[in-house]
């Protein structure tokens, strides 16, 4: 009897302005679509309700892009990188594009659990001029802590805000419009969103543009 082939697959996509008010279970939905249409053979789950073996590293919330997202997928066959990503893009809706695949062992940990930090660049419209921003900024940076209140699955609680905030600069700030880089904690324990900060930095509103343009790893804080 033969042993049916499984590959795990880490593929890196975007999802891009089209799709930016998908919500996390319709882009999960749409990854199912893609393989199908593909014919790539996916694992499924077992049980009552089987599941596609497709797991996406960190939802991204509607509204937002991504330029370096990450899933893993578990496949019923054999298939070169090239091949998995040419055919996947193939039939990709427009909106999202395959930019790289990877195998990696069947039994590597959950990307949940080795995801730890993520990095956003926000672009906003401001009447504040660029020196008090990046005044706003820098005292930001100095304070060892902030305290702030929030709601969190319908129930309220105070965390500090200041250590989930790795790094913040200003890239750009001209006419009416600023771009702020964040490097800000992205894990299952503690994470933070974009806005959060900017409420913190006395720039609430919505902002123009939110990107997420890396994911990073338990395995790059090590290298670092």
């Amino acid at each position: 009897m033969d042993v049916p082939v499984r590959q795990r697959w880490r593929i890196t996509f975007a999802k891009e302005k089209p799709l930016r008010y998908i919500s996390h279970l319709d882009l999960h939905r749409t990854w199912e679509r893609v393989f199908r249409r593909a014919g790539i053979r996916v694992v499924y789950s077992q049980g009552f309700n089987p599941q596609p073996r497709i797991q996406l590293a960190s939802a991204l919330p509607v509204g937002y892009v991504g330029s370096a997202e990450v899933m893993d997928v578990i496949l019923e066959e054999a298939i070169e990188a090239e091949e998995l990503v040419s055919r996947l893009q193939a039939v990709a809706p427009v909106g999202l594009r395959v930019l790289a695949a990877r195998p990696v062992p069947l039994q590597a940990p959950a990307l949940q659990a080795q995801l730890r930090q993520a990095e956003y660049y926000v672009q906003i419209s401001t009447s504040l001029p660029c020196e008090e921003i990046a005044r706003r900024i820098a005292d930001f940076l100095s304070t060892p802590h902030l305290f702030q209140e929030r709601t969190r699955q319908r129930r309220r609680e105070t965390i500090d805000l200041r250590p989930l905030v790795d790094d913040l600069r200003l890239e750009r700030c001209a006419d009416g419009e600023a771009a702020l880089w964040m490097r800000l904690s992205q894990s299952a324990q503690r994470s933070v969103r974009p806005e959060t900060v900017l409420e913190a930095l006395g720039l609430a509103g919505t902002p123009s543009r939110i990107e997420r343009t890396r994911l990073i790893w338990q395995a790059d804080r090590e290298a670092d």
